[in-house]
């Protein structure tokens, strides 16, 4: 799963990524939020260096391995399984993190997102936007 997860954020990398350098400095203009609607059973997989802010919903930490997810407003680290606070800042350091809507969710679920991302569906399949 952590193979087919990386292979296809890499493939979506410009999705939500910035367009290009300021007159060849070096820098870069930042890439702009973007607001993903997700459905219950829905998974979103975050690229490395992604950041996400759940704005409504009940979703849950997602890690392919021990490894948390950096809650930067809480200040701690959410591992697998852990439900995430709304308005909070998450920062994803590595790919095969994310998060996905909880069995105990019952609203709308929408997440702010930076950085490129893979949403899926319960069955694995990729979702459409």
């Amino acid at each position: 799963m952590k193979e087919l997860v990386a292979s296809a954020i890499a493939a979506n990398a410009g999705a939500g990524q910035p367009s290009g350098s300021n007159g060849g400095t070096g820098s870069s203009t930042p890439a702009s939020m973007k607001v993903v609607q997700l459905q219950n059973g829905q998974t979103l997989y975050a690229g490395a260096g992604a950041e996400f802010i759940v704005r409504t919903g009940r979703l849950l930490a997602v890690s392919n391995d021990e490894n948390g997810i950096p809650d930067v407003t809480g200040g701690k680290d959410l591992p697998a399984g852990t439900e995430v606070a709304l308005n909070h800042l998450l920062i994803f350091p590595a790919e095969g993190r994310g998060i996905k809507s909880s069995p105990k969710n019952t609203a709308d679920i929408f997440v702010m997102v930076r950085g490129s991302y893979l949403l899926l569906n319960a069955d694995g399949s990729k979702a459409a936007q």
